[in-house]
């Protein structure tokens, strides 16, 4: 039993050296690695433990009095607003006409004031592909007939 645990701790432990010699060969970022031990030494034996529920330990974060909410400080019409204009922009039916994901996101993060609206909204646009040459066709039968 002894030689078997030690045979799986000892391969463990190459696969465990064999990624991190991988890692250091290829000079690529690699996260910083922590023993518990440093954890502990770190955490200050984890002083910072609000409790112990059913999932485990609860330790100190950020807890929902100190995350404000979506819409504090926002007028929920401007918000609204807002968000039925970049619709707008994003739903042209010419996708040259579109915004580019960092410009949606520029103009989320912008005042309802800095959003100008699409110069004409889909629903506006008289030029539907191919819709004339079909229209033109049915007139041209009913000519012939």
């Amino acid at each position: 039993m002894f030689t078997f645990l030690a045979y799986t701790y000892w391969k463990t432990r190459i696969t465990i050296d064999a990624v991190e010699k991988f890692l250091r060969m290829q000079q690529m970022p690699v996260p910083t690695r922590y023993a518990y031990t440093d954890i502990i030494a770190i955490t200050s034996h984890f002083r910072e433990k609000l409790g112990q529920g059913g999932y485990g330990s609860i330790y100190k974060g950020l807890s929902q009095e100190d995350v404000g909410g979506i819409g504090e400080g926002v007028d929920m019409h401007e918000l609204e607003k807002k968000l039925c204009i970049i619709g707008l922009w994003c739903i042209q039916m010419k996708p040259h006409d579109r915004p580019m994901m960092s410009e949606v996101i520029e103009m989320l993060e912008a005042g309802v004031d800095g959003i100008q609206m699409p110069p004409r909204p889909f629903f506006c646009d008289d030029e539907v592909d191919g819709s004339d040459s079909v229209s033109s066709e049915f007139d041209a039968i009913e000519e012939n007939e």
